[in-house]
């Protein structure tokens, strides 16, 4: 499943992997608020929920275009 993951992040650009991982806690660590995250990239909260909202949105359009995404599920 983490490898699959990976693959499907590599849609989003260096920063928007970032606020992904920090926000949900991605690569072992804990999730951040928007605040946190705002605050380590120097933006506001809002911010980082558009860029957040983005990804997301990035994601779901990735996961959509594969055959059969309930696959990445059953592989882990």
């Amino acid at each position: 499943l983490l490898h699959e993951m990976d693959g499907l992040l590599e849609v989003l650009d260096k920063r928007e992997r970032k606020i992904i991982a920090q926000r949900f806690g991605l690569n072992g660590g804990k999730p951040k608020t928007l605040e946190d995250v705002g605050k380590d990239f120097g933006v506001t909260r809002e911010r980082i929920r558009q860029l957040q909202n983005i990804a997301l949105a990035k994601l779901r359009r990735a996961l959509s275009k594969k055959e059969d995404p309930a696959e990445l599920l059953v592989t882990a």
